[in-house]
């Protein structure tokens, strides 16, 4: 745990939480400004945590 108030936890990302964050990173307008969505293979790729 990084962080926790009455309503929010912040902890370190692991791996398992890869399926969600890709319906965001994957997500088209989501990365909008970015030069293309992430796939799973360059979010593994670019992860900083092991």
């Amino acid at each position: 745990m990084i962080l926790e108030t009455q309503r929010l936890l912040l902890r370190e990302m692991t791996l398992s939480d890869l399926d969600a964050l890709l319906l965001v990173l994957g997500d088209a307008e989501s990365m909008r400004y970015y030069p293309k969505p992430f796939d799973r293979e360059s979010s593994l790729r670019n992860r900083e945590v092991q």
